[in-house]
């Protein structure tokens, strides 16, 4: 528990000290039933350190937050005491759309920054659940991918540089804005998917990518979940210029509106000679299969990803296989009543939906797809779920506690969100 009673009065002078326009209500920052003791919304970077400082001096714990959409990703906190909104630094620090080169506050959402770079035809190539709505900061700090995972770079591959504040409230610059740097470890890397707990992300510097000139989405009908998983494979193995290929279940069909059957995605990018000779050679295959069709729009993709933040009380889970035991993870998940369950082929990763489900089911799930070689993760779930089961499975335990004490000695930034002292 914090020592909040030695210190009540450094609280309120601390907060006096601060511009008003900083200083927020911490009942509009509850996490897992906990209001914290204050909140701020600092506007820029100067302002996130003097708050950390401030809180590594007497001991509070630090919980920084942005659009708020992964609050339940990891285990509940073990203390939380000071709320950092980060949405109010989101200044566009450096573009220079000739170089493919962006810098940009964390505060910033996804969206901003694609808008941003839609005006000279480039984006930064990455599609995270639930939606574009996440800030900078948190697509970094979790590490959240999505369909285009495998198919185009991975976001923290084009992460050319990054500001951090560390939790003795020093600032820290790594990398830089250019393609070509001095070799060495690049320091930011370890804070992407770090969750905020070994430093706060204030900025970020990417290589951004050409839109492609043009995309087209096809829905692919099957006739079971076997034959949804060979089609899948004979797209992969193609030279079809693919983005997006993902297999859905029954349920998430029938949920995104298509019938109660199971189906294949896919996304195909590139000049206009290229896609429509990709759609003709996808007819081809299809002569083996079912039906296709062609998407009004790229909507699809968005109303999929949503489906990861539809109810807060639902369970969603993260699994990594290795592509060809995907279909068996399907399998699974519907044995186990999920609700929805689709998966990225190209990445290996399967995201299950469950509405009701136990420890007990969750345990032996997990257990079964680690029988497959794969993994399983907890991305969201009610603090019930989390305080007793650990949303990571077997990590590095004794390699995350040597970095977490490293770069956060004191334990201030979301304490226990890793795990028990970390």
């Amino acid at each position: 528990m914090s020592n909040i009673q030695a210190f009540p009065e450094s609280i309120g002078n601390f907060i006096k000290s601060l511009p008003p326009e900083i200083c927020r209500e911490p009942e509009m920052y509850v996490i897992d039933g906990k209001v914290p003791l204050s909140a701020f919304r600092p506007l820029h970077i100067d302002q996130i350190s003097q708050i950390i400082q401030f809180a590594n001096q007497y001991n509070f714990a630090v919980s920084p937050q942005g659009s708020r959409t992964a609050l339940t990703f990891g285990r509940k906190l073990e203390r939380y005491d000071i709320a950092l909104d980060t949405s109010g630094i989101s200044k566009l620090v450096e573009y220079t759309p000739e170089d493919l080169t962006v810098t940009i506050e964390s505060g910033a959402t996804l969206h901003d920054l694609q808008a941003i770079l839609s005006e000279h035809r480039q984006y930064l190539p990455a599609d995270p659940n639930p939606s574009d709505v996440v800030t900078i900061g948190g697509l970094l700090a979790t590490a959240r991918s999505g369909a285009w995972r495998g198919n185009v770079p991975s976001t923290r591959d084009l992460i050319l540089g990054m500001t951090v504040v560390m939790a003795d409230g020093s600032i820290a610059t790594s990398g830089g804005r250019v393609v070509k740097n001095v070799s060495g470890f690049d320091m930011h890397r370890l804070h992407t998917g770090a969750l905020g707990s070994l430093g706060i992300i204030s900025s970020a510097s990417f290589k951004v990518l050409p839109i492609p000139e043009r995309n087209v989405s096809l829905i692919l009908h099957c006739s079971d979940i076997k034959e949804a998983g060979d089609l899948a494979f004979i797209l992969r193995n193609s030279v079809l210029p693919i983005r997006g290929l993902t297999i859905l279940d029954s349920k998430t069909s029938f949920k995104l509106g298509f019938s109660y059957a199971p189906k294949v995605l896919v996304e195909y990018v590139g000049i206009e000679v290229s896609i429509h000779r990709s759609i003709q050679d996808t007819e081809e295959i299809m002569r083996r299969f079912g039906e296709i069709n062609q998407l009004e729009d790229s909507q699809i993709w968005a109303e999929i990803r949503s489906l990861a933040n539809e109810k807060k009380e639902q369970i969603v889970l993260r699994c990594g296989v290795q592509a060809n035991n995907i279909v068996e993870v399907i399998k699974l998940a519907e044995l186990t009543s999920a609700i929805c369950t689709w998966a990225n082929l190209t990445s290996g990763s399967v995201r299950v939906i469950f509405e009701d489900i136990n420890v007990v089911s969750l345990s032996k799930f997990r257990s079964q797809v680690e029988g497959l070689g794969g993994f399983m993760q907890v991305e969201t779930a009610p603090g019930n779920i989390r305080e007793v089961f650990d949303p990571f499975g077997d990590i590095e335990t004794d390699l995350v506690r040597s970095l977490k004490y490293r770069f956060d000695p004191s334990g201030i930034l979301n304490p226990g969100r890793w795990m028990v002292g970390v």
